[in-house]
């Protein structure tokens, strides 16, 4: 798996058949499906389609890499010596925290709309309130519950 430049996508590049030196254009996960094995069983496998970037996504992941670079000092203009892979893990975290701030944490009690903290005993003990990476899981399982 491997971040696409130009969207921030993941997908993944598979050697093609014919010339297992080279490689397919990029390939990007749409589903899973049933494949129909020899002895009759079946099994789940992740099913491909050739990626094709959104324009708006390019435009998107393009201010998000020049919004990066402003705040590391760097020049908004010379994107190639960004981290691609970890801008593009924060963007997720990011879509992860906007599903799990729609309900109060039964972990840490903070409510509604705030993040969680951590719930480590030298920060208790501190009496410390520090947010955390990613919400609890019991939060988000609770925000997607009442998502479905």
């Amino acid at each position: 798996m491997s971040i696409h430049r130009d969207c921030g996508k993941d997908v993944t590049w598979a050697a093609r058949k014919d010339d297992p030196e080279r490689f397919m254009p990029p390939l990007e996960m749409i589903a899973f499906g049933y494949v129909l094995e020899e002895d009759g069983t079946a099994s789940q496998k992740p099913v491909f389609q050739f990626h094709t970037c959104d324009p708006d996504d390019v435009a998107e992941w393009r201010d998000r890499l020049r919004a990066l670079a402003t705040a590391r000092g760097e020049s908004p203009d010379d994107l190639d010596g960004l981290d691609r892979y970890n801008a593009a893990r924060e963007r997720e975290r990011e879509a992860v925290w906007l599903v799990a701030l729609g309900v109060d944490c039964p972990r840490c009690l903070q409510p509604k709309g705030v993040k969680c903290i951590s719930m480590a005993q030298h920060h208790r003990k501190a009496g410390e309130s520090v947010e955390i990476r990613n919400p609890h899981p019991a939060r988000l399982e609770l925000a997607e519950a009442g998502n479905d």
